[in-house]
């Protein structure tokens, strides 16, 4: 089984048919809005990938009822329908609204976009992503300093003092 998920991944990695068939699936979904590969499928050479990442951005009006297609959530529903028109089971779904302004940045920056419904949709959201990415980096660098700091002390990163 290991060898044929190994066949299927120097396929899909080389040949360019997961952009191809993805592009065709999410252009017949009216809810999705934009789709992103990133994470190692993407970045690594060759099939050295273990999982396809996959960001999706779901038009808000449609996104209520996009959570009722599957039985357990938007996300579960995409991760089978991909799983099934890709033939490769190791799907992750982001979904982008309601991912965090850092992992929005990273799927823009370093991620190829797949699917856009319209340029502009694509421009709006990309604006505003790193609009609130720039916005919060004050925040996570007071996060990190005070983090740096308790790990300095030799305290948990996370845990609160006396309760330890």
């Amino acid at each position: 089984m290991r060898k044929k998920f190994e066949a299927v991944k120097t396929a899909l990695k080389t040949s360019g048919k997961a952009e191809t068939a993805l592009q065709r699936y999410f252009g017949g979904r009216p809810e999705v809005v934009l789709a992103y590969l990133f994470g190692s499928f993407v970045e690594r050479q060759g099939a050295k990938f273990n999982d396809i990442d996959i960001a999706v951005l779901v038009d808000d009006a449609l996104m209520k009822a996009a959570e009722h297609l599957g039985r357990y959530g938007y996300a579960a529903f995409l991760t089978t329908e991909i799983a099934h028109v890709l033939k490769y089971p190791e799907i992750d779904i982001s979904i982008l609204n309601r991912a965090s302004p850092l992992l929005q940045k990273r799927v823009i920056s370093q991620g190829k976009l797949i699917y856009a419904r319209s340029e502009k949709e694509r421009i709006a959201f990309e604006t505003a992503a790193l609009s609130r990415y720039a916005d919060t980096e004050p925040l996570r660098r007071i996060k990190r300093r005070y983090m740096g700091q308790r790990i300095e002390r030799g305290l948990d990163a996370y845990a609160r003092p006396g309760i330890d």
